[in-house]
């Protein structure tokens, strides 16, 4: 929800938020509401000012706290939620390789000195291929990841490929439905990957819901079930 539906339009349309602090701490406008001054003042400030977006750069915009956050670089136990014994290893692999940088993006491919024209995702056209944005930063791939994870609605931000098995990870559900979707998350990638391959190099493509068919139809032949967790 935006501040200014709590706040009140008059007091966040125009105001920075470097003016909502001081050196000690929040300095709040007389016009915030009792409820939002609460909630902001049981919000703390870091004193270190090394990484504060706000200090260091002098107009911040929405873009560089969006390329921040994607900055960070999760430590979690990706074995544990990536491989699962007697599952589809095959589908498991890619999911490996994207998390530890093997998939052929167009990012790893300019890492590698490997010249490219064509730069974009070829899944929305319109942002610069990388391992994160295919993997589900992308409206294309995360329509496919909502499709059977809904949970991931809630995201504001779209997460990428190591936030989205943290985030199964973490979830608060039964161990079968935690497993099922981790077993999702991987078939989801390899029919990604597939997908974007065939839009690459066969310049064929099919709508997301068609990918989610596919992966549907393909987790009944590979037989991808919850026996032996």
């Amino acid at each position: 929800m935006p501040l200014s539906d709590s706040a009140g339009t008059s007091c966040c349309h125009s105001a920075r938020l470097a003016e909502w602090i001081n050196d000690s701490g929040w300095a709040l406008l007389d016009t915030v509401s009792s409820v939002l001054r609460k909630l902001i003042m049981e919000t703390p400030i870091s004193m270190d000012s090394s990484n504060i977006l706000w200090k260091i750069l002098e107009k911040p915009t929405f873009k560089y706290f969006y390329l921040e956050y994607f900055a960070l670089n999760d430590y979690f136990h990706a074995h544990a939620l990536v491989w699962h014994r007697k599952h589809s290893p095959r589908f498991s692999v890619y999911s490996w390789m994207a998390i530890m940088g093997g998939l052929k993006t167009i990012d790893e491919l300019l890492r590698r000195n490997i010249h490219i024209l064509d730069t974009c995702c070829f899944f929305c056209r319109a942002y610069s291929e990388t391992v994160n944005h295919l993997m589900f930063q992308c409206d294309y791939s995360f329509k496919v990841l909502t499709r059977f994870i809904p949970a991931f609605s809630c995201f504001y931000l779209r997460p990428n490929i190591a936030q989205t098995f943290n985030f199964v990870g973490n979830l608060g559900v039964n161990r079968n439905l935690k497993c099922a979707y981790l077993l999702s998350l991987n078939a989801i990638v390899y029919h990604l990957w597939v997908e974007r391959n065939s839009r690459r190099f066969n310049n064929v493509a099919i709508c997301a819901v068609s990918i989610a068919k596919k992966y549907s139809e393909n987790s009944k032949s590979q037989n991808v079930g919850l026996e032996g967790w």
